[in-house]
Protein backbone atom coordinates (compact mmCIF):
# COMPACT_ATOMS: atom_id res chain seq x y z
CA UNK A 1 0.00 0.00 0.00
CA UNK A 2 2.87 2.38 0.82
CA UNK A 3 4.22 2.18 -2.72
CA UNK A 4 0.76 2.79 -4.17
CA UNK A 5 0.28 5.86 -1.98
CA UNK A 6 3.67 7.29 -2.93
CA UNK A 7 2.89 6.80 -6.62
CA UNK A 8 -0.53 8.39 -6.17
CA UNK A 9 0.91 11.37 -4.29
CA UNK A 10 3.38 11.96 -7.10
CA UNK A 11 0.54 11.81 -9.63
CA UNK A 12 -1.50 14.17 -7.45
CA UNK A 13 1.38 16.65 -7.29
CA UNK A 14 1.60 16.67 -11.09
CA UNK A 15 -2.18 17.08 -11.48
CA UNK A 16 -2.30 19.89 -8.89
CA UNK A 17 0.60 21.69 -10.57
CA UNK A 18 -1.08 21.52 -13.98
CA UNK A 19 -4.43 22.52 -12.42
CA UNK A 20 -2.81 25.57 -10.80
CA UNK A 21 -1.22 26.61 -14.09
CA UNK A 22 -4.52 26.16 -15.94
CA UNK A 23 -6.44 28.16 -13.32
CA UNK A 24 -3.85 30.95 -13.34
CA UNK A 25 -4.02 31.14 -17.14
CA UNK A 26 -7.79 31.40 -17.39
CA UNK A 27 -8.76 33.22 -14.16
CA UNK A 28 -8.55 36.73 -15.62
CA UNK A 29 -8.86 35.92 -19.31
CA UNK A 30 -11.84 37.36 -21.17
CA UNK A 31 -12.75 35.69 -24.46
CA UNK A 32 -13.34 37.87 -27.50
CA UNK A 33 -16.69 37.46 -29.33
CA UNK A 34 -15.01 35.54 -32.16
CA UNK A 35 -13.68 33.05 -29.58
CA UNK A 36 -17.16 32.09 -28.38
CA UNK A 37 -16.92 28.53 -29.69
CA UNK A 38 -13.13 28.17 -29.41
CA UNK A 39 -13.43 25.83 -26.46
CA UNK A 40 -11.13 22.93 -27.29
CA UNK A 41 -8.22 23.83 -25.02
CA UNK A 42 -10.21 24.92 -21.95
CA UNK A 43 -12.30 21.75 -22.29
CA UNK A 44 -9.15 19.66 -22.63
CA UNK A 45 -7.44 21.29 -19.62
CA UNK A 46 -10.38 21.75 -17.22
CA UNK A 47 -10.39 18.06 -16.13
CA UNK A 48 -7.05 18.66 -14.38
CA UNK A 49 -8.83 21.03 -11.99
CA UNK A 50 -11.69 18.57 -11.49
CA UNK A 51 -9.21 15.73 -11.06
CA UNK A 52 -7.41 17.56 -8.26
CA UNK A 53 -10.72 18.29 -6.52
CA UNK A 54 -12.06 14.73 -6.84
CA UNK A 55 -8.74 12.99 -6.05
CA UNK A 56 -9.57 12.07 -2.42
CA UNK A 57 -12.68 10.15 -3.50
CA UNK A 58 -11.72 8.82 -6.93
CA UNK A 59 -8.10 7.85 -6.19
CA UNK A 60 -7.22 7.83 -2.48
CA UNK A 61 -10.38 6.24 -1.07
CA UNK A 62 -10.30 3.17 -3.38
CA UNK A 63 -6.67 2.36 -2.49
CA UNK A 64 -7.39 2.59 1.24
CA UNK A 65 -10.52 0.44 1.01
CA UNK A 66 -8.86 -2.18 -1.24
CA UNK A 67 -6.08 -2.55 1.32
CA UNK A 68 -8.45 -2.94 4.27
CA UNK A 69 -11.29 -4.80 2.56
CA UNK A 70 -10.33 -6.42 -0.78
CA UNK A 71 -13.81 -7.94 -1.14
CA UNK A 72 -15.23 -4.43 -1.59
CA UNK A 73 -13.59 -4.07 -5.02
CA UNK A 74 -16.86 -4.11 -6.98
CA UNK A 75 -18.64 -1.80 -4.54
CA UNK A 76 -15.84 0.77 -4.64
CA UNK A 77 -15.62 0.72 -8.43
CA UNK A 78 -19.34 1.25 -8.84
CA UNK A 79 -19.38 3.96 -6.16
CA UNK A 80 -16.48 5.89 -7.72
CA UNK A 81 -18.09 5.66 -11.17
CA UNK A 82 -21.45 6.91 -9.89
CA UNK A 83 -19.79 9.63 -7.80
CA UNK A 84 -17.77 10.93 -10.74
CA UNK A 85 -20.73 11.11 -13.11
CA UNK A 86 -23.01 12.38 -10.35
CA UNK A 87 -20.60 15.27 -9.80
CA UNK A 88 -20.52 16.02 -13.51
CA UNK A 89 -24.30 15.82 -13.99
CA UNK A 90 -25.08 17.89 -10.89
CA UNK A 91 -22.71 20.74 -11.73
CA UNK A 92 -23.60 20.82 -15.42
CA UNK A 93 -27.31 20.80 -14.62
CA UNK A 94 -27.14 23.49 -11.93
CA UNK A 95 -24.20 25.68 -12.90
CA UNK A 96 -23.52 25.02 -16.58
CA UNK A 97 -20.27 23.18 -16.01
CA UNK A 98 -18.04 21.40 -13.54
CA UNK A 99 -15.79 23.47 -11.29
CA UNK A 100 -12.98 22.94 -13.78
CA UNK A 101 -15.05 24.25 -16.69
CA UNK A 102 -16.29 27.24 -14.70
CA UNK A 103 -12.75 28.19 -13.68
CA UNK A 104 -11.66 27.92 -17.31
CA UNK A 105 -14.37 30.35 -18.38
CA UNK A 106 -16.59 28.00 -20.36
CA UNK A 107 -20.26 27.07 -19.95
CA UNK A 108 -22.55 24.36 -21.34
CA UNK A 109 -25.76 25.77 -22.81
CA UNK A 110 -28.63 24.60 -24.99
CA UNK A 111 -27.50 24.37 -28.62
CA UNK A 112 -30.60 26.09 -30.03
CA UNK A 113 -31.32 28.81 -27.49
CA UNK A 114 -27.92 29.11 -25.78
CA UNK A 115 -29.76 29.30 -22.49
CA UNK A 116 -28.73 27.31 -19.38
CA UNK A 117 -29.41 23.59 -19.45
CA UNK A 118 -31.18 21.54 -16.79
CA UNK A 119 -30.63 18.12 -15.26
CA UNK A 120 -32.17 16.12 -18.16
CA UNK A 121 -29.68 17.52 -20.69
CA UNK A 122 -26.87 17.23 -18.16
CA UNK A 123 -27.69 13.54 -17.73
CA UNK A 124 -27.81 12.93 -21.48
CA UNK A 125 -24.32 14.41 -21.86
CA UNK A 126 -22.88 11.69 -19.62
CA UNK A 127 -25.40 8.94 -20.35
CA UNK A 128 -23.32 6.92 -22.84
CA UNK A 129 -20.08 6.53 -20.82
CA UNK A 130 -22.03 6.09 -17.58
CA UNK A 131 -24.28 3.35 -18.95
CA UNK A 132 -21.39 1.63 -20.73
CA UNK A 133 -19.37 1.53 -17.51
CA UNK A 134 -22.27 0.21 -15.45
CA UNK A 135 -23.11 -2.39 -18.13
CA UNK A 136 -19.54 -3.72 -18.14
CA UNK A 137 -19.52 -3.90 -14.34
CA UNK A 138 -22.81 -5.82 -14.36
CA UNK A 139 -21.56 -8.27 -17.00
CA UNK A 140 -18.31 -8.79 -15.06
CA UNK A 141 -20.22 -9.40 -11.83
CA UNK A 142 -22.62 -11.93 -13.38
CA UNK A 143 -19.68 -13.71 -15.01
CA UNK A 144 -17.37 -14.03 -12.00
CA UNK A 145 -19.24 -13.01 -8.87
CA UNK A 146 -17.77 -10.93 -6.06
CA UNK A 147 -14.70 -13.04 -5.25
CA UNK A 148 -13.08 -12.81 -8.69
CA UNK A 149 -14.67 -9.62 -9.96
CA UNK A 150 -11.36 -7.81 -10.49
CA UNK A 151 -10.08 -10.70 -12.63
CA UNK A 152 -12.87 -10.43 -15.20
CA UNK A 153 -11.78 -9.49 -18.69
CA UNK A 154 -14.72 -7.09 -18.86
CA UNK A 155 -13.14 -4.89 -16.18
CA UNK A 156 -10.11 -4.40 -18.40
CA UNK A 157 -12.49 -3.32 -21.16
CA UNK A 158 -13.72 -0.29 -19.18
CA UNK A 159 -10.66 1.95 -19.79
CA UNK A 160 -10.45 0.70 -23.39
CA UNK A 161 -14.11 1.50 -24.11
CA UNK A 162 -13.79 4.89 -22.39
CA UNK A 163 -10.66 5.60 -24.43
CA UNK A 164 -12.47 4.84 -27.69
CA UNK A 165 -15.39 7.02 -26.63
CA UNK A 166 -13.01 9.87 -25.76
CA UNK A 167 -11.30 9.53 -29.15
CA UNK A 168 -14.67 9.66 -30.93
CA UNK A 169 -15.52 12.77 -28.90
CA UNK A 170 -12.29 14.51 -29.93
CA UNK A 171 -12.72 13.66 -33.62
CA UNK A 172 -16.31 14.91 -33.58
CA UNK A 173 -15.34 18.09 -31.75
CA UNK A 174 -12.67 18.96 -34.30
CA UNK A 175 -14.93 18.47 -37.31
CA UNK A 176 -17.62 21.11 -36.72
CA UNK A 177 -17.50 24.88 -36.34
CA UNK A 178 -19.06 25.02 -32.87
CA UNK A 179 -16.75 22.31 -31.49
CA UNK A 180 -19.64 20.12 -30.42
CA UNK A 181 -18.65 16.64 -29.28
CA UNK A 182 -20.78 13.50 -29.53
CA UNK A 183 -22.34 14.05 -26.12
CA UNK A 184 -23.28 17.59 -27.18
CA UNK A 185 -25.20 16.24 -30.18
CA UNK A 186 -26.89 13.62 -27.99
CA UNK A 187 -27.96 16.17 -25.37
CA UNK A 188 -28.58 19.11 -27.70
CA UNK A 189 -25.90 21.24 -26.04
CA UNK A 190 -22.93 23.38 -27.00
CA UNK A 191 -20.00 24.71 -24.98
CA UNK A 192 -19.37 28.44 -25.15
CA UNK A 193 -17.07 31.07 -23.70
CA UNK A 194 -19.63 33.56 -22.37
CA UNK A 195 -19.07 37.30 -22.34
CA UNK A 196 -18.70 39.15 -19.00
CA UNK A 197 -22.18 40.61 -19.57
CA UNK A 198 -23.69 37.13 -19.88
CA UNK A 199 -21.96 36.03 -16.68
CA UNK A 200 -23.32 39.09 -14.85
CA UNK A 201 -26.85 38.29 -16.03
CA UNK A 202 -26.52 34.69 -14.82
CA UNK A 203 -25.21 35.84 -11.43
CA UNK A 204 -28.14 38.25 -11.05
CA UNK A 205 -30.57 35.49 -12.04
CA UNK A 206 -29.16 33.14 -9.40
CA UNK A 207 -29.33 35.86 -6.74
CA UNK A 208 -32.98 36.51 -7.61
CA UNK A 209 -33.77 32.79 -7.42
CA UNK A 210 -31.97 32.52 -4.07
CA UNK A 211 -33.91 35.45 -2.63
Amino acid sequence: MAESLISMLINLAVVVLIAALVYNHYKSRVAAPEERYSTFWPRFLSPFIDGAILWPVTSLLPVIIYDVLPAAYITVNVFVTLFFYGYSIYFHGNFGGTIGKLKCGIRVVDAKTERPIGMPQAFLRDAVPLLLSVALYVVAFTQTGVSHFEESIYISWVPMVMGLWFLAEIVTMLTNDKRRALHDFIAGTVVIRPTPEELDIKRESRLEQAS
